[in-house]
């Protein structure tokens, strides 16, 4: 705030101040520091990508859509505005065009382990995909697994829920133990809840 006092066109002030702002839960403060970005450097897609998570966090998915748009028109690589552009989409209900955001995600940048993760939980919760579902789910976590080198904690605890989709609870509740081991503290209550879902089923 003081950086910004000093110089009111500091782009990355506006920014780390969102970003605090973001993880602290105040959504509408961090959209208004990356409104500021964007009114001063309207084409710079991080900008728009962080605005669009914002938005997917206050529960406005149909703003999101379009700030991950924008990103991608800025920068057609930009991996991360496909992902983040797929949660946004499933947050809606339209699975598919999240399938389609997330492959195109993976074709950008096939080694980031949160995006095969993401790309798993869809096939783990969408009713509506067909037989064989949650055997791509469980494919898709364990290659998140491997590239967060098994200690990721979300990564873990969707192939957890990948292999409870296919009715393997032994297998689910071995994942959802380790997940647990290395969730931060304040997961870890979520954690003993779906070990504890996993445990009655085994």
């Amino acid at each position: 705030t003081q950086a910004i006092r000093h110089d009111p066109e500091f782009l990355l002030a506006f920014y780390h101040r969102g970003e605090v702002f973001y993880e602290t839960g105040q959504f509408d403060r961090a959209i208004a520091d990356l409104d500021a970005m964007i009114r001063l450097q309207p084409e710079l897609a991080a900008a728009y990508n962080s605005r669009g998570l914002a938005y997917v966090a206050q529960g406005e998915p149909d703003r999101a859509i379009v700030d991950f748009g924008e990103a991608i028109r800025i920068d057609p690589q930009y991996a991360g505005a496909y992902s983040s552009r797929a949660a946004a989409f499933a947050a809606t209900g339209d699975y598919e065009r999240a399938m389609v955001a997330h492959i195109e995600a993976i074709r950008l940048d096939p080694k980031v382990a949160s995006v095969y993760a993401d790309f798993a939980k869809l096939w783990v919760t969408d009713e509506s995909f067909k037989a064989g579902a949650g055997h791509l789910a469980v494919e898709l976590a364990t290659r998140a697994c491997e590239l967060s080198g098994w200690s990721d904690s979300n990564a873990l605890g969707t192939l957890a829920a990948a292999y409870a989709k296919v009715g393997a609870f032994s297998e689910a509740l071995k994942w959802a133990e380790q997940a647990l081991a290395t969730a931060p503290e304040q997961e870890k209550a979520a954690r003993h809840l779906e070990l504890d879902a996993y445990r009655s089923r085994v």
